[in-house]
């Protein structure tokens, strides 16, 4: 590891995954010094923000199977997973690459048009 003139460490190259974890240290750290009315405020507002960006979605169990054994297979999350594979699809879409009309079937409901059928 390269040093700076005054002896530290330099951290200017440092790894993103180890920047994360680092940096999630130093925010537990800071934490434990709170008092505990502040640490328990904190924390519901951390839990807060993570309910926002969860999205529930009804998925076909074959699906979720296949998803969990790519995943397992690759040494990530299904949520990165399904993320890396929303934003290929959405790519493909936005490139012409892949059109969905074809998959659309007209349905007889007050909210939605078509359901998708994909078993063609």
């Amino acid at each position: 590891m390269k040093r700076k003139d005054n002896g530290l460490i330099d951290l200017t190259a440092i790894d993103p995954v180890v920047e994360a974890t680092l940096s999630q240290g130093r925010r537990r750290i800071a934490e434990r010094s709170l008092p505990k009315d502040e640490r328990k405020k904190t924390i519901r507002e951390r839990e807060k923000a993570a309910k926002r960006n969860r999205v529930m979605l009804d998925i076909d169990p074959a699906i979720m199977r296949d998803l969990s054994k790519l995943a397992e297979h690759y040494e990530i999350s299904q949520s990165q997973l399904t993320s890396l594979a929303l934003v290929l699809f959405l790519n493909a879409i936005e490139k012409g690459e892949l059109d969905i009309l074809p998959y659309l079937k007209p349905i007889n409901n007050p909210r939605y048009s078509y359901v998708v059928n994909w078993n063609k």
